[in-house]
């Protein structure tokens, strides 16, 4: 079944072809299926041998992959490098008795179905005598020879040179603070594992109030913490602004939130990153292109805060907020200008035609949404279906539909 629940098929020790429609797909085009294996035995001790069981999958490409033919091995080696005059050479006019050998060459990784593994098994046929016009029949073999082809290793990437050989030795990062580096990036990855715990800790609030109030309490002296030690550091700045952004507690804390997103903008100049983006750069420069990954991860932190922002804004209006809503989203699309039309900000996208009472882009965007699977996943605010289907209801109800 898909992710909905929804039955695609059933299937017993002799299993048959099942079909997957493409509303099970995502985005991007992939299809997600779940897939049951049910065992009966009168002793649990045998069905524990069977726990770690291995699938065997067997699927349609969706484009047929072509192989080239060779006379000689060196030939395939060579592949169809230009200027090799035996990849044209591999047809021969046999009598009757003769044999010659045909090298096959693999296809390129480029052309390997996408997610394929290293082991994949990709199966087909080949024919190896060509039709003749003067007799009958097709002349070759109904549905060819049987040809497999088993996925190899993938290519090592290549190794780039991360340290330009002219670079001063001041330029250089000393192993200290290397350490330095790698230390903070494991407090900063326990305490979001600590926020965590801390989301699962208040949605059993009612079993346990005091172990989840405890485990805020220990994140939010962390945190204080950790900020005062590393003021300026974005990604810690961040996590705080996730934590006090989460669902169960954001209704309470809309001006830290705010306050979360100012500091982490404030720290970030926009001046001089809009002039970084305004100019090409030679990205086969090592320090160019440290520090053009240094300026994408800002700007990945910066968006993030400035949605967030206008999220908050707009819950926050008409308490004596003097962020507009309107007025976060216009900082928001200078830097993404598609934001009215990204997944990743549909709770934006929603909140502003629900504002200029266009109710008709949406429900056009909820009905969007409701076709795939995970569709804001990622995003800022994560829709469930369930909620999707709660704000369409309404929607259906305010256009006076039973």
């Amino acid at each position: 079944h898909d992710k909905c629940k929804k039955v695609l098929g059933f299937a017993d020790a002799w299993p048959s072809e099942i079909s997957c429609s493409k509303a099970v797909g995502t985005e991007k085009g992939d299809c997600k299926v779940i897939l049951r294996l049910q065992l009966r035995h009168e002793r649990v001790s045998v069905l524990e041998q069977f726990q770690q069981l291995e699938i065997w999958l067997e699927r349609k490409l969706k484009d047929a992959l072509s192989l080239s033919a060779y006379p000689t091995h060196g030939a395939a080696v060579l592949g169809n490098v230009k200027g090799n005059s035996d990849a044209i050479n591999c047809k021969q006019r046999l009598k009757r008795g003769k044999t010659a050998t045909v090298f096959l060459a693999g296809p390129n990784v480029e052309k390997l179905p996408k997610g394929h593994k290293c082991g994949d098994i990709l199966l087909g046929s080949v024919t190896y005598c060509s039709s003749d016009a003067n007799l009958m029949g097709v002349g070759k073999k109904p549905g060819g020879f049987p040809l497999r082809y088993i996925v190899g290793t993938a290519p090592l990437p290549e190794k780039s040179s991360t340290k330009d050989d002219g670079a001063s030795e001041d330029e250089e990062v000393s192993a200290e603070e290397k350490m330095q580096e790698e230390i903070l990036k494991l407090k900063c990855s326990s305490l979001e594992k600590l926020m965590s715990s801390a989301v699962k800790s208040k949605e059993t609030e009612s079993d346990e109030p005091n172990a989840a109030a405890t485990e805020k309490t220990k994140f939010e002296v962390l945190y204080e913490k950790l900020v005062a030690e590393h003021p300026t550091h974005l990604p810690l700045l961040l996590i705080g602004l996730k934590y006090y952004d989460d669902e169960k507690r954001r209704s309470d804390n809309l001006a830290r939130v705010i306050q979360a997103c100012d500091n982490i903008m404030s720290r970030v100049d926009e001046n001089e990153m809009a002039m970084h983006y305004g100019v090409a750069h030679d990205k086969d420069d090592p320090s160019v292109k440290k520090k053009c990954k240094d300026v994408d991860e800002k700007k990945v932190l910066l968006v993030e805060a400035l949605a967030r922002r206008a999220r908050a804004a707009a819950d926050a209006e008409g308490d004596g907020n003097v962020i507009s809503f309107e007025g976060a989203m216009k900082h928001l699309r200078k830097w993404v200008p598609d934001v009215d039309s990204s997944a990743k900000y549909a709770v934006l996208a929603l909140e502003k035609d629900k504002r200029a009472q266009r109710t008709g882009l949406v429900l056009k965007l909820l009905d969007k949404l409701l076709k795939t699977d995970d569709a804001t996943t990622g995003s800022i605010c994560v829709l469930s279906r369930k909620k999707l289907w709660e704000r369409k209801i309404e929607v259906l109800r305010e256009l006076h539909y039973d």
